[in-house]
């Protein structure tokens, strides 16, 4: 049911199962929140970015890679957020010093404070 409502549901419910599975899910629900990472809206998108890497960084990493020039600052923010509260991974890393370089200023003030960190 929640994996479908991600894929399918009213934008409400699809933020709302991609939260369930951030806070109840496990690293097998990884591909159920994927489809959520190409959603035509950005508070998706950072809500899918927030579930994969809560729940598993090492799956994760790589599929929010291609959100680094996401037109929504939102989803860049929310890749620094739950980057910095992934374990460590080398592409995550890469994943910040991209962002330390974008357009907007505080995506940038976030990925150089987790570089310093």
């Amino acid at each position: 049911h929640l994996a479908r409502a991600v894929a399918a549901g009213l934008l409400a419910d699809r933020v709302g199962a991609l939260r369930v599975f951030t806070a109840h899910g496990a690293p097998e629900d990884v591909r159920r929140c994927a489809p959520g990472l190409a959603d035509a809206d950005g508070e998706v998108r950072a809500a899918a970015v927030t579930a994969v890497l809560a729940l598993d960084a090492n799956q994760g990493v790589p599929l929010i890679e291609p959100l680094v020039k996401d037109e929504a600052d939102g989803v860049r923010v929310a890749i620094l957020e739950a980057i910095a509260k992934a374990p460590p991974h080398p592409a995550g890393v890469r994943v910040v010093v991209a962002l330390s370089r974008d357009r907007n200023d505080l995506v940038r003030l976030l990925a150089v404070t987790a570089l310093a960190k």
